[in-house]
């Protein structure tokens, strides 16, 4: 199981993922291990972007066990186009339901865990 979730983010985060839906790269896989997050895109069976990311880059982070699942760039960006500027974005899923949900709060609704 895994839950992250990252720092205000979600304008900067759609203008980062817009021009792999221009490009129509939508394939993607997040590996997710207690000490690393990668996400990885391909396009046309070509990876055009790998993004390693620590535990200490988000603003919450669980991780109990390695897992690595596919990923659809379009719903992730069509999360994104429901956010507000200064949203938090929440990832979380698990092996069994081997899918990941998306989560959107609002600044003014998140405590930080600390």
């Amino acid at each position: 199981m895994f839950q992250f979730t990252l720092d205000p983010c979600a304008l900067l985060l759609r203008q980062a993922v817009t021009p792999f839906i221009q490009a129509e790269a939508y394939n993607g896989e997040i590996y997710v291990s207690p000490t690393v997050v990668t996400l990885i895109a391909e396009a046309s069976g070509s990876v055009v972007l790998v993004l390693r990311m620590k535990p200490c880059t988000f603003n919450s982070f669980t991780c109990t066990k390695n897992l690595s699942l596919g990923l659809d760039l379009r719903i992730l960006y069509h999360n994104l186009l429901r956010a507000k500027t200064h949203a938090f974005l929440r990832l979380s899923g698990d092996e069994t339901s081997r899918h990941i949900d998306f989560g959107l709060l609002d600044t003014s609704q998140y405590i930080p865990s600390h």
